[in-house]
């Protein structure tokens, strides 16, 4: 992750610097480009996407030595909507999605701990698991275009929300909230006539994170509610765009997403009064690999 941070800062710099040289060596060109930014309108430039798709969903708790505890994994389908605003060289945007459960399982196990002694007696358990999740991000986008090319930085926060269900009656719900910073590049370049293509790679870092588990679903005392303070992700994707003309696009858009948060503080469970034992939310990892397709206007 550390080489990652590297090569964003170095790609960051290596930006501005080239945006720099351009503007020197095309002064005619930057100012023919900004005046046409210009032109639209004096509120800016407005486009907007919708776009609906299926992805592999894998979520993975693990213990101190890495051992898998759970995992939740399987088909996903939703759709992600994004509206942009553009002033000559600097673009922002609001996105958000929604994606949810078409066949998703857990496996895992069971437990009973026994109170006082705190000894935990576990089984293998698997079952069918209900899930859905949504987010939203707000991103600014300065950026210069070469000829044919786009090269732009990605500066933003998002929040997320997951929420999480196996299928069974003694089954409890749980819900994630993440609230984090974005930094990222994109590039993106005309193939053809009415064909392009935009890759973008960002770092994510997890601002702060908090779990509600809902531990009175299997006649607990009160919920559990946990905080995390360490994580990271990032994520990519390489877009592909068919312009007939300057009313609207069609595209097809692959991605990545990964986050990886760390264990959360501990709590206390209790019944009926009774001290049960100590939980906390596990060291987990997230994997997100989907295809959407899509219209933008």
């Amino acid at each position: 992750m550390n080489y990652f941070k590297q090569c964003l800062l170095c790609a960051t710099v290596a930006f501005v610097a080239q945006g720099i040289s351009y503007a020197a060596v095309f002064p005619d060109f930057i100012d023919y480009f900004n005046e046409e930014m210009e032109k639209n309108t004096k509120y800016g430039a407005w486009g907007y996407r919708l776009s609906a798709g299926t992805q592999y969903y894998s979520y993975k708790e693990v213990d101190g030595d890495n051992n898998r505890l759970m995992k939740i994994s399987g088909a996903m389908a939703g759709f992600d909507t994004k509206v942009t605003n553009s002033f000559s060289n600097l673009t922002q945007s609001i996105s958000g999605g929604y994606y949810k459960s078409i066949n998703t399982k857990y496996e895992g196990q069971a437990c009973t701990i026994t109170p006082n002694t705190q000894q935990k007696n576990c089984f293998p358990y698997n079952a069918s698991s209900n899930d859905y999740y949504y987010f939203t991000e707000y991103i600014i986008n300065p950026h210069i275009v070469i000829s044919r090319v786009h090269v732009g930085l990605d500066i933003g926060v998002g929040y997320r929300f997951a929420y999480n269900k196996y299928n069974d009656p003694n089954a409890y719900k749980r819900e994630q909230h993440y609230v984090y910073y974005l930094a990222g590049l994109n590039i993106g370049a005309f193939i053809g006539s009415k064909v392009s293509i935009t890759l973008n790679a960002q770092y994510r870092r997890l601002i702060r994170g908090w779990n509600k588990t809902y531990m009175t679903d299997i006649g607990y005392d009160s919920d559990l509610n946990f905080e995390q303070k360490n994580g990271s992700g990032y994520a990519a994707s390489l877009m592909l765009s068919y312009n007939p003309n300057n009313k609207y696009s069609i595209f097809l858009k692959a991605y990545y997403q990964y986050w990886n948060i760390l264990e959360s503080d501990v709590k206390d469970g209790y019944k009926k009064g009774q001290f049960i034992g100590n939980y906390v939310e596990p060291n987990n990892y997230t994997h997100v690999i989907g295809l959407n397709i899509g219209i933008g206007l």
